[in-house]
């Protein structure tokens, strides 16, 4: 089970990957 913290890190990483994506 990964920690909330670790999941908040990996959603940012995420959206951080998107948002550099599309743009």
């Amino acid at each position: 089970m990964t920690s909330d913290i670790e999941s908040e890190a990996f959603e940012m990483g995420q959206r951080k990957r998107i948002a550099l994506v599309a743009h």
